[in-house]
């Protein structure tokens, strides 16, 4: 695996207001955290996965993926739809947004619940054939949502919403957070 490339920011806590300063980077950053709770998944089904790490992944599927899949959808896509162009096509995307978002919702609590149990059985032997199937369908969900939020919707939000804009959505998601 190549190391990591991501231009390292010095974030303040996670808990703090401040921490969605810039809420595009605060979406990339999530955006990055998915990645890497792909990989955590991936280890559990190659039989790798170590508990410590699987928690922490199942914390942010239970705590920061809701949210997250909030900003992306509810907030970001409101406000990128209204800036985009024509030809920037965005409905599409939010058409399978949406279409992911449903799934995710739907998998995600079976997924972790099933996670949880693996991790009272010896992590080291592997999942279950059933735990294995519903977190490999839920890895490949995971990866288009990331592929899109990463590939179309950021870069696209840099482009297209201004400084109002962007403005509003970090004020949306601090409140949705407790923090406005």
């Amino acid at each position: 695996m190549p190391p990591d490339t991501r231009k390292q920011t010095s974030q303040p806590p996670r808990g703090s207001p401040n921490a969605i300063g810039d809420p595009l980077e605060f979406l990339r950053n999530e955006t990055y955290r998915l990645r890497d709770v792909v990989t955590v998944l991936e280890r559990v089904i190659n039989g790798e996965g170590r508990a410590d790490e699987i928690v922490s992944s199942c914390e942010f599927l239970s705590v920061s993926l809701p949210l997250h899949l909030f900003d992306m959808r509810s907030d970001l896509a409101i406000l990128l739809e209204g800036a985009s162009k024509p030809s920037d096509n965005v409905g599409r995307v939010f058409e399978e947004m949406a279409s992911i978002e449903k799934d995710v919702r739907a998998k995600g609590g079976k997924v972790v619940a099933a996670l949880l149990k693996h991790i009272g059985r010896d992590p080291a032997k592997g999942p279950t054939p059933a735990t294995g199937r519903i977190t490999n369908e839920f890895v490949i969900l995971l990866r288009r949502l990331s592929a899109i939020e990463s590939g179309i919707l950021l870069p696209l939000s840099r482009v297209r919403l201004g400084s109002d804009e962007l403005e509003e959505l970090g004020r949306r998601m601090k409140s949705r957070r407790g923090f406005a």
